[in-house]
C-alpha cells in the first residue's frame, strides 16, 4: 500500500442521529432536491397575446434568486441559512405551493417538525395524492417519531412514482423502506424493497447498497454475487467507489481478504468520485491490510503508519452509522484497534 493513498478524509455530514442518518439522507437526496426552482425561467411571465418572448419582475427574479440560495444552502447542509431565504420568498409569494413545501422541508431539518408537518397537511388539503407532497410528510412522521405513518406514506408516493414510470424517484422512496424497514428489524421487507430499489435504479449507487443490505443481513454469498452479475452486464457499475467497497465488505465476510483487497485497493483509488465516502473506504483497506501484513515494517514507516491509525480512530469515535452494513469480522477488528499511546 502506498502511504498517501490513506490520508485522513472529512467524515460525511450528518442530519442527526444514526435513526435519521440512512433514511433521511437518501430522502433528502431523492425529493428534496428539486424542491426549489433551479432557474429564474419558472417564475418568468407570459407578455401576453401578441407579444414575444418573457418577462420577469423584479420580485419574481428576487423571489427566484432566494429559492437557488436556499437550494445551495440546502446542499452544503446550512440548513437554517436555507430556512431563512425560503421563508423571505415565502413572504414575498405566500400562495407559491413549491415554496411552502421546500420551506416545510427546511423546518423539518432544522427541528420545526410539528410546524413543517401543519405546512405539508394544509398542503396535502388541496392536493391529496401528490406523492413529493407524500414522501415529505412521511419524512417528517418519521422525525417526530411515527414510523408506521411514514411507512404507509413513503409506499403510497413509491406505488404513484412506480405507476408513472418515475422509474427513478420510485428507486430510491423504495430505498428509504427498505432503510426504515431494517431499523425496525423488518429484514424480509428490507430486502424486497432493496431489491425493488435496485431493479428499478439500476445504477451504482442503489446496486451498492442493495449489496450492502445483503452483507448486513449475513447474505455474504448472495452479496458478492449479485455484485458480481452487475458488474459483468454492465463493467462501468465496477468503476464505482461505493460498489467495490461494498464488494469488500461481502468478501471480508466470507473470509476472502486478499479478494477484498483488491476491491478496496480499487475503491480507494475512486475516492476523488465520492469523496464523502473517503473516510471509511480508507478505514476498510487500512483494517483489511493489517489482516493480510505480516511483513517487518519498513524503516520510517512509524510516522506513516500512526497519522493512519489517527485516521482509523477518527472514523471509529463518530460512532458512524456505517457500521450496520459491515461484516460482523471486520467491525471486531475496528473495535480491538487500540488508541495511540
Amino acid at each position: 500500500m502506498k502511504p498517501d493513498r490513506y490520508l485522513p478524509v472529512a467524515p460525511t455530514c450528518r442530519l442527526s442521529e444514526i435513526r435519521s442518518a440512512v433514511f433521511l439522507a437518501l430522502l433528502a437526496c431523492s425529493v428534496y432536491g428539486c424542491a426549489v426552482p433551479v432557474s429564474h425561467s419558472q417564475f418568468s411571465i407570459p407578455a401576453g397575446p401578441g407579444k414575444e418572448g418573457d418577462f420577469a419582475s423584479t420580485k419574481d427574479l428576487r423571489i427566484a434568486g432566494l429559492a437557488s440560495e436556499a437550494m445551495n444552502y440546502s446542499k452544503r447542509g446550512r440548513f437554517f441559512e436555507a430556512e431563512n431565504r425560503l421563508r423571505q420568498a415565502d413572504y414575498l409569494a405566500p400562495g407559491n405551493e413549491r415554496i411552502a413545501y421546500s420551506l416545510a422541508v427546511a423546518m423539518n431539518q432544522n427541528g420545526q417538525s410539528e410546524d413543517a408537518k401543519q405546512m405539508v397537511e394544509g398542503l396535502l388539503r388541496r392536493k391529496p395524492n401528490d406523492p413529493n407532497l407524500l414522501a415529505a410528510l412521511a419524512d417528517i412522521e418519521f422525525s417526530l417519531g411515527e414510523p408506521q405513518d411514514a411507512r404507509a406514506r413513503l409506499k403510497a408516493s413509491f406505488a404513484q412514482f412506480r405507476e408513472a414510470g418515475n422509474a427513478q424517484q420510485a428507486a430510491r422512496l423504495a430505498r428509504s423502506i427498505s432503510n426504515l424497514a431494517f431499523i425496525e428489524g423488518n429484514e424480509q421487507e428490507a430486502l424486497c424493497y432493496s431489491h425493488e430499489a435496485w431493479t428499478l435504479g439500476q445504477n451504482s449507487e442503489q446496486l451498492a447498497w442493495h449489496v450492502r443490505l445483503l452483507v448486513a443481513l449475513n447474505l455474504f454469498t448472495e452479496a458478492k454475487e449479485t455484485a458480481g452479475g452487475a458488474i459483468a452486464k454492465n463493467k462501468a457499475l465496477g468503476r464505482s467507489a461505493p460498489v467495490q467497497i461494498a464488494v469488500a465488505l461481502a468478501k471480508v465476510g466470507l473470509g476472502d481478504f486478499e479478494g477484498a483487497s483488491e476491491s478496496a485497493e480499487i475503491a480507494v483509488d475512486l475516492i476523488p468520485e465520492a469523496p464523502e465516502m473517503g473516510s471509511e473506504i480508507s478505514t476498510v483497506a487500512w483494517l483489511i491490510g493489517k489482516r493480510l501484513d505480516k511483513a517487518p515494517a519498513a524503516p520510517g514507516s512509524e510516522e506513516v503508519e500512526e497519522e493512519r491509525v489517527e485516521m482509523v480512530l477518527g472514523f471509529r469515535g463518530r460512532e458512524p452509522h456505517e457500521l450496520i452494513t459491515w461484516p460482523p469480522a471486520l467491525r471486531e477488528q475496528l473495535a480491538a484497534v487500540p488508541p495511540l499511546q
